[in-house]
């Protein structure tokens, strides 16, 4: 998250610089572990889990303006409701957890 959008998200939600950064916090772990359950879910092709934990990480990123991650999990989620193709969807996935990783 660069600089802009950290001060465009503090801005837009109404708290302070200190409140925000317990919120990123938060929001890096609760990613994390995430995306260690999404591996699993992929894992074992439950692709309806992994859809819907996509779609928690999806809300919270766009709660906190974490654009990289928002497209990441938006990404996953679309193609988890039509997955024709497993491994494309899995690569869709791998993204998303780079860019968690990258948090």
């Amino acid at each position: 998250m660069t600089p802009d959008e950290k001060k465009t998200a503090i801005r837009r939600l109404g708290i302070s610089a200190d409140v925000f950064e317990d919120l990123y916090a938060d929001f890096v772990t609760l990613a994390q572990e995430c995306a260690l359950l999404m591996k699993a879910a992929g894992d074992s092709c439950d692709w309806h889990r992994m859809g819907r934990l996509a779609h928690s990480v999806k809300g919270m990123a766009a709660n906190l303006g974490v654009t990289s991650v928002f497209e990441a999990a938006n990404a996953v989620e679309s193609e988890v409701m039509a997955p024709a193709q497993s491994a494309f969807l899995l690569a869709k996935a791998d993204l998303l957890l780079r860019e968690i990783g990258l948090l």
